[in-house]
C-alpha cells in the first residue's frame, strides 16, 4: 500500500546527502515478522556492505 501511494526512497534521498537504497517487501505492517527469511537476508546484505 505505502509503495503504491507515495515513494518513500524518494522521500528518504531528498533529505540525506547519501545514496539511499531500499526495496518493497509483499507483506503487511510488522515485516520481520511475516517475512523472518527475506528480513534476515535484506539486513544480511546490507550490513555487509
Amino acid at each position: 500500500m505505502v509503495n503504491r501511494l507515495f515513494r518513500p526512497l524518494g522521500r528518504w534521498q531528498a533529505q540525506c546527502e547519501g545514496r539511499v537504497t531500499g526495496e518493497a517487501l509483499p507483506s503487511g505492517h510488522f515485516i520481520p515478522e511475516e517475512l523472518p527469511a527475506e528480513t534476515a537476508g535484506a539486513l544480511k546484505e546490507f550490513f555487509g556492505r
